[in-house]
């Protein structure tokens, strides 16, 4: 009796593995996605499955970097690949090669699917979003240095607003590697210090199709342009075209041209207000001029610069008060010397005592407010006086005044404390010595650091020049 062959399970394994993989050419497969886990290699392993089974897939990094969506559990999805059998375990799977989203346009689909999962994230949220400055000094362009975009930037902006500087990151716009060129620009772009980082960024490239623009419709892109701290317009294709840099961007713009205008003013529109603006000032200026002029030669006309000519018209009424006054005395003095005679007389020629000492008290009560009206009269002229000499250096006060505050504004503007409430800082060792210097500093070495408002004691990390 013939003995029968004995096999190995590596054998059997191989055998079923060569049978299999002669068997069956490449594929497309349809399913539902489960499973799905993105291994720190950059492979893929999930199960395609319907309702009666499920089979086990695979797909390289060199395979997945390819593709223009990001695979999800539980999406329906075309495969491509190759069946073949997993010797270390005796299974069979599929290795697949490419893959799409099933149903719709495998780009449209992938488009809908990003856009909806960025959305709820709040990447589309307008209370994020940044405005554009009114008068940028330095923008930044990513795209291609060879595009129509460029050129068309370049135009527009030297027309409109040619004093602003433009500085390119040039990258690809669209094939294998454009997506990673376009957000390591933009981030190259976030991470220069606040001096060199451009105050605008545009990013873009012309018009094309779906799959000539899909970079800009890669997460890592989005992600870029949402982390930026630089306000960013999107420019992208045409009018028609959407991406995903278009809904996270600051701004859309429909088309390069377009950006360029929303990024700086118009310089003639400006120059137009300026114009406007100084004729106004210039209106203004002629009318407060004349109103002033005629309110000094009013005040000249009053005698303001003239405090001698005040002086004297007040000496001159303080004469004529007095006059009145020792004339109004004299004439009542007098009247009363003639009542008092008259009453002398019909005492005398009555002889009654009683009347005589009554006429004699009035006698002495009049001649007392007489005295009083009199010392009146002098403090008035006195009170008068006082009141030009205090006028007279009141006017010269206010002159000091004026001087003084000349003096005190230049010597504000020299005080240190007032310097350092603008933000500015006084670095000092602990000898009290000014430090002016970064070569007057060892590493580790102890600084007292005096602000507007306290102290702080601080160690030395490192040093640099600037």
């Amino acid at each position: 009796m013939m003995e029968e062959k004995t096999y190995s399970v590596s054998e059997i394994t191989r055998i079923i593995k060569r049978m299999l993989e002669d068997s069956f050419r490449p594929m497309w497969v349809i399913g539902e996605i489960s499973n799905f886990k993105r291994h720190g290699s950059g492979h893929l392993y999930f199960s395609l499955k319907d309702e009666q089974a499920q089979i086990r897939c695979v797909m390289f990094r060199s395979s997945s970097t390819r593709l223009m969506f990001q695979p999800e559990h539980g999406m329906q999805v075309r495969v491509y690949g190759n069946l073949g059998v997993f010797e270390t375990q005796g299974s069979y799977q599929l290795y697949v090669e490419s893959m799409e989203p099933a149903g719709l346009g495998a780009l449209h689909q992938a488009f809908e699917i990003l856009k909806s999962r960025l959305q709820a994230e709040g990447l589309f949220d307008e209370s994020r979003k940044k405005p554009l400055p009114a008068f940028p000094v330095r923008i930044g362009i990513v795209t291609s240095e060879t595009g129509a975009a460029i050129r068309d930037i370049m135009n527009v902006i030297s027309r409109r607003y040619p004093i602003v500087s433009l500085v390119l990151i040039p990258v690809k716009v669209q094939g294998e590697g454009a997506a990673d060129a376009i957000a390591n620009a933009v981030e190259k772009f976030d991470a220069l210090l606040p001096a060199d980082r451009p105050d605008l960024l545009i990013v873009g490239r012309g018009g094309g199709s779906l799959e000539d623009l899909w970079a800009f419709n890669e997460e890592k892109v989005a992600r870029a342009i949402a982390a930026c701290r630089i306000p960013v317009i999107s420019a992208v294709g045409h009018e028609i075209d959407f991406t995903i840099a278009d809904f996270v961007a600051d701004k859309r713009a429909p088309t390069p041209s377009a950006a360029a205008e929303m990024a700086v003013p118009d310089r003639r529109a400006l120059l137009n207000q300026i114009r406007d603006c100084r004729e106004r000032m210039s209106f203004h200026l002629v009318g407060d001029m004349e109103k002033f002029r005629l309110k000094l030669n009013r005040l000249s006309a009053g005698n303001l610069f003239q405090p001698e000519r005040l002086v004297q018209d007040h000496r001159l009424r303080l004469d004529l008060i007095q006059s009145r006054i020792t004339d109004s005395v004299k004439h009542d003095i007098h009247a009363w010397r003639n009542i008092v005679r008259e009453a002398y007389s019909r005492l005398m020629t009555t002889g009654p005592q009683v009347k005589l000492a009554r006429c004699s008290r009035m006698l002495d009560t009049w001649m007392a407010r007489l005295i009083r009206l009199q010392e009146r009269a002098i403090d008035k002229r006195r009170q008068d006086t006082m009141r030009v000499s205090m006028l007279l250096k009141r006017v010269n006060l206010n002159r000091f005044r004026s001087n003084l505050a000349v003096i005190a504004a230049a010597l504000k503007g020299f005080n240190p404390r007032d310097i350092l409430s603008r933000g500015y800082a006084i670095c000092a060792r602990r000898d009290g010595s000014i430090v002016t210097s970064y070569r007057d500093v060892d590493r580790n070495e102890k600084l007292e650091v005096e602000l507007h408002e306290g102290k702080l004691d601080c160690r030395v990390e490192g040093r640099r020049f600037l």
